[in-house]
């Protein structure tokens, strides 16, 4: 891992304030998930790069977040899904290739988005420690970077 890299993974495994933020796209997946997991917390992870429209970006994020097979696929069933990751728990949501449904379908992408940040932000209000992460190489995201 680079320096750059080991950084802000350092920075965001010591306990950065829930919420969303952009990282770059290095390390590979599997160091990151690796690391994730040496320090105790729990990883859900994969790529939204494919997703060119709502079915698929909904396909792929009920994939990452583990959604039963059975999910509704649509924006109130992403929350209940996103709502329902394990209490009590430090958890890490990230999100690889990010750029593909940002320029593809961006009103998809950014509620998303928005449904994420909202449930980061009920899972500080009740305790938990939930941070998603967006890897993307773009340094105009608009996100808080680590």
């Amino acid at each position: 891992m680079s320096m750059a890299t080991n950084k802000w993974l350092e920075r965001l495994l010591a306990g950065v304030d829930p919420g969303i933020y952009v990282a770059p796209p290095e390390p590979d997946r599997f160091s990151l998930d690796d690391a994730i997991a040496e320090r105790g917390w729990r990883c859900h992870g994969g790529s939204v790069g494919s997703a060119g429209d709502k079915a698929t970006l909904l396909e792929a994020l009920g994939e990452i977040l583990d959604a039963p097979t059975d999910w509704g696929r649509n924006w109130d069933a992403l929350v209940d899904v996103a709502r329902s990751l394990p209490p009590g728990e430090r958890t890490i949501v990230v999100l690889d290739d990010v750029g593909g449904p940002a320029k593809s379908c961006p009103n998809d992408w950014a509620t998303a988005v928005d449904i994420l940040a909202t449930t980061t932000e009920e899972a500080a209000a009740t305790g938990d420690h939930l941070v998603v992460i967006l890897r993307s190489s773009d340094p105009h995201s608009g996100y808080l970077a680590l």
